[in-house]
């Protein structure tokens, strides 16, 4: 059974994760920087059940690390999520990690969630699992009034779908109970991104996921475009005296250029780049289904002859049995004829001995007649 941990850098993915599984591999972070760079399968067996489980750490999409954007993130996720339903594994439980410590829910985190729901899709609301955290560095009343504002505001979408919120407090028992309602809940789904990419053949740009990255994309480069056009039209106004606050200008538009062009790369990777991932991704899943192809076809042939020898052994042990009945039946009628024969051979010694004896009868009256006329003569 599969589970993945999604959620902001720092909402305590990693801490809750060492928790439920025992371990301390995945790394965790006492800051705001990002300790989870690749999508990680956590692999465990449950003492409590015995059962074989995998938890998967997901980087977050706001992730501090230099050079990785966003894109890199979705095409991670992407590319492990696709490699997950080609193998024909399903995750059980989706958990979305959120600091109740916010004192507000973010632009970067509202985008974080959209970014998950449109992941998963709204038909798996109801394996998802909103987990907050960070308890212990908010009161009671000020907790329990952040949580029903997610409830009712931020994650109405997924509470309506059948998500549920449970509280994490840095202890196995809080973790261990996430993985138990998982257990006894929940049953194994297929993501809208599986289904996009796996089953209907689209690339990563064209998904429910990537059109929200893509739109923020464009969000900021028409920012961005917007705010050079206002500094080059500044720039016409300033004398030419005033060369200082012009350097200082010509310098804030250089950054946001600099800027400018790194989010229309971004904007290609995901466009164009994304394109040879997936061709790349479809040559491996072309060989994965042919290997499963010939191991499905070795399977067939030998349930086909396991089927044959069966099918042999049922037809000669109905031979030995009709073979075995047909000597039986032989057998008793040679006994039959055996007794019927000694019957006869019975029936005619006694007519022998009863003849024999009807002649010893006649032969004693002959003689005793004889007699008796000489004794009269």
């Amino acid at each position: 059974m599969d589970d993945s941990v999604m959620g902001a850098t720092g909402s305590g993915k990693s801490s809750f994760i060492n928790l439920l599984t025992g371990k301390s591999s995945v790394a965790i972070g006492d800051s705001l920087e990002s300790e989870t760079a690749d999508v990680e399968p956590i692999r465990f067996i449950d003492s409590a059940t015995g059962r074989k489980v995998t938890v998967v750490d997901t980087p977050g999409f706001d992730d501090s690390r230099q050079g990785v954007t966003d894109t890199d993130i979705l095409t991670k996720i992407a590319k492990f999520l696709l490699s997950e339903y080609d193998a024909d594994r399903k995750l059980a439980g989706l958990v979305y990690v959120q600091r109740i410590s916010d004192p507000r829910f973010s632009g970067q985190q509202g985008k974080n969630l959209r970014m998950f729901q449109k992941l998963c899709g709204t038909d798996t609301f109801k394996n998802v699992v909103v987990l907050t955290t960070f308890w212990d560095q908010v009161g009671a009343a000020v907790g329990e009034n952040r949580e029903k504002q997610l409830q009712t505001k931020f994650f109405k979408t997924v509470v309506d779908g059948g998500g549920r919120f449970m509280r994490h407090n840095r202890t196995a028992a809080s973790a261990g109970a996430v993985l138990s309602y998982v257990f006894a809940e929940l049953a194994q789904v297929i993501t809208q991104i599986q289904t996009e990419m796996g089953v209907e053949g689209k690339a990563l740009v064209d998904t429910a996921a990537g059109s929200v990255q893509q739109e923020e994309i464009e969000r900021i480069i028409a920012k961005h475009k917007e705010e050079v056009s206002n500094l080059r039209a500044e720039m016409e106004t300033i004398k030419e005296s005033n060369a200082a606050a012009r350097r200082e200008l010509e310098e804030e538009r250089a950054q946001l250029q600099e800027q400018l062009a790194r989010w229309e790369t971004e904007k290609a990777a995901l466009k164009e780049g994304i394109q040879a991932q997936v061709a790349q991704w479809e040559t491996e899943r072309a060989a994965l289904k042919e290997g499963m192809n010939k191991e499905s076809s070795a399977r067939q042939k030998l349930e086909a002859d396991l089927v044959a020898e069966g099918e042999n052994r049922e037809k000669w042990r109905q031979e030995y049995e009709q073979k075995f009945e047909a000597r039986a039946k032989a057998t008793a009628e040679l006994a039959k004829e055996r007794r019927r024969q000694e019957d006869q051979l019975r029936d005619e010694e006694r007519r022998r001995d009863q003849a024999e004896f009807r002649k010893e009868m006649r032969h004693a009256v002959q003689e005793a007649s004889k007699t008796r006329r000489l004794k009269l003569w």
